[in-house]
């Protein structure tokens, strides 16, 4: 773009963000965490100061429309753009003049000498030494490269092997590595490419659980190098130990997950592990995964049982020998998986005297159970095993369970009783809407809705009176309600109702929050007592609602004349 403008709007920026991560990125660029904020092109880059070992760095790339594309070495992954590159676009929309314009760099580096190169690169390294490590690597690769994989493991171990190792800095490093795999793949060098894959996995696999991953950073990664291997596989030709070193590395990847409870860590290895392992590979695989079985011990290792099991039953699934999975369950399965296996051979019999032994105190087992046998056209006995364990601690779970078949049974009189017994014994919302649903099966609401809410207003459960009036329609009942509800918590949804039949009432619910908000200071709680001013102000049009709001707004700004920020707020809203 030739043009001297990048034109942005803060309406563009908070498109790109979460209201929490624009409300951060705001107070970030308002106490200047930024820094070192240059203008490439249509590029803005800076650092910013954060929570990590050091500044994180960010980036933007702007055009005709608005931001293409935005990058910070953060850990945020939570939907929208983090804080920092809310900074940073705030940054240029507010006060572009602290971009420091600069040319591209292959425009500067292009009429340097060979001398001054050299003297730049070494500059560079007394700066930062670790980058050293990039001379053993290829940046350019083609078809015959050959990996130093001792450098590349230096590479990788320079993370794992600091006093503090940051998992940030390590999925960096990693990221990099795998990217120079992604080009060994793009040249058709697959070979090198799967030694990569094959590298981090079994450098970091050992390690993972020392290194705090909480953000998935660092599995991020690992399930790059875990799906990698799999077109390498297909695509490539490497020889026979190769293949192996490759496969066993997968194996260790899944053996990881399932160890540390199965959260998707180096997913999908066991996928490529089962589909590229030829016949003679999978023996010895299949013996690992067999000695690993045996040595569980302890009661809570079903999961990982069921879960190495799995790996031998899809194989089985998979080369066409699905016929052997039942015995291989029986032999090697946990109760559980045993269970199901024999409601699915239609052993109900069996099934349930094993299911009566094992599944005790194990509600969310106890009902998956009972679906079973319902999808497999026992449901006499599955409400009969439901039934009892009614006496258990985990009743409500269970009656809701019954009501839900009574329903689809056809046996009105039982739902209800249940329903009911489900109200008494925890009054919410939903258990009154299922409820009222039961007995207007029966036609016997009108009088069993007005027990229940002379009951509910004799044990003062304003609140749940203030949801039932809301989702009636009752709106002059939930403002009635309202005042007796020592917490609150539905009065903006009555102020919504209220707007368009009592729209006086409405605006004075919002000015309480108003007045709190300000009390609690703070640029975004001035912000959000903007937007409900709003709100008082399109009401206060409404005719004859006889709200005075320039008066109102006149003896806001008078008694909040010294909060600035909060004044702010207003004239950004436009207030």
């Amino acid at each position: 773009m030739s043009s001297d403008t990048l034109p942005l709007t803060e309406e563009d920026i908070l498109a790109l963000a979460s209201p929490q991560g624009f409300e951060r990125g705001l107070d970030y660029f308002e106490s200047g965490a930024l820094f070192d904020a240059r203008r490439v092109g249509n590029a803005l880059h800076a650092r910013c100061e954060g929570s990590g070992y050091a500044p994180y760095r960010l980036s933007a790339q702007l055009g005709t429309n608005g931001v293409l594309s935005t990058h910070c070495t953060c850990p945020y992954d939570w939907g929208g753009i983090c804080k920092h590159r809310v900074a940073l676009l705030l940054a240029w929309v507010h006060t572009p003049e602290v971009f420091d314009r600069v040319a591209p760099v292959d425009e500067r580096l292009v009429d340097m000498s060979r001398e001054d190169l050299i003297a730049l690169i070494e500059e560079m390294l007394r700066r930062e030494p670790d980058l050293e490590r990039l001379l053993d690597l290829p940046l350019r690769p083609d078809e015959e490269t050959k990996v130093d994989t001792d450098a590349v493991r230096r590479q990788i171990r320079s993370g794992l092997l600091a006093e503090y190792p940051e998992p940030a800095k390590i999925a960096f490093e990693l990221a990099a590595v795998a990217d120079m795999a992604d080009r060994l793949g793009a040249v058709g060098n697959w070979t090198a490419m799967g030694d990569l894959y094959h590298l981090i996995l079994s450098e970091i696999i050992p390690y993972y659980e020392q290194l705090y991953d909480e953000d998935g950073d660092i599995s991020s990664e690992l399930q790059r190098c875990a799906e990698g291997p799999g077109a390498c596989l297909e695509a490539g030709n490497p020889p026979p130990e190769t293949r192996r070193l490759w496969l066993q590395a997968l194996l260790d990847a899944e053996f990881k997950d399932i160890e540390i409870g199965g959260v998707d860590l180096a997913y999908p290895a066991g996928d490529v592990l089962i589909a590229h392992a030829t016949d003679a590979e999978w023996a010895p695989l299949e013996e690992r995964i067999r000695e690993k079985i045996a040595g569980l011990t302890g009661e809570h290792t079903g999961w990982q049982r069921d879960a190495l099991v799995g790996l031998l039953t899809e194989r089985l699934d998979r080369t066409g020998r699905g016929d052997e999975v039942s015995a291989l369950i029986f032999e090697l399965g946990s109760k559980e998986k045993q269970v199901f296996e024999l409601v699915r051979q239609g052993r109900t019999s069996e099934a349930i005297a094993v299911a009566a032994g094992s599944f005790a105190d194990l509600p969310g087992l106890v009902i998956r159970f009972a679906d079973a046998l319902v999808e497999a056209g026992e449901v006499g006995e599955a409400v009969k095993y439901v039934t009892g364990q009614l006496e258990s601690r985990h009743g409500y779970s269970y009656r809701s369970w019954l009501a839900d078949r009574a329903g689809e049974r056809r046996d009105p009189e039982t739902a209800l009783d249940l329903r009911l017994s489900l109200f008494h014994q925890r009054s919410n919302l939903e258990n009154y809407l299922r409820l009222r649903d039961a007995a207007r099966a029966l036609d016997r609401w009108e009088q069993m809705r007005q027990d229940l809410v002379e009951n509910l207003e004799a044990v003062g459960r304003w609140d749940l009176l203030v949801e039932i009036a809301l989702e009636e329609g009752e709106v002059q009942k939930a403002l009635e309600y309202l005042p007796r509800d020592r917490w609150g918590s539905h009065e903006l949804k009555v102020a919504r109702a209220a707007e368009s039949v009592e729209p006086q009432a409405a605006c004075e619910i919002y000015n309480r929050r108003i007045e709190r908000l300000i009390a609690a200071r703070g640029r975004s709680n001035y912000r959000e007592a903007a937007g409900f001013l709003k709100r008082v102000k399109a009401l206060s049009e409404v005719p004859g609602a006889g709200i005075g709001w320039e008066p109102y707004l006149a003896d806001l700004r008078r008694r909040h004349a010294r909060l600035p920020a909060f004044k702010d707020e207003l004239d950004r809203a436009g207030l």
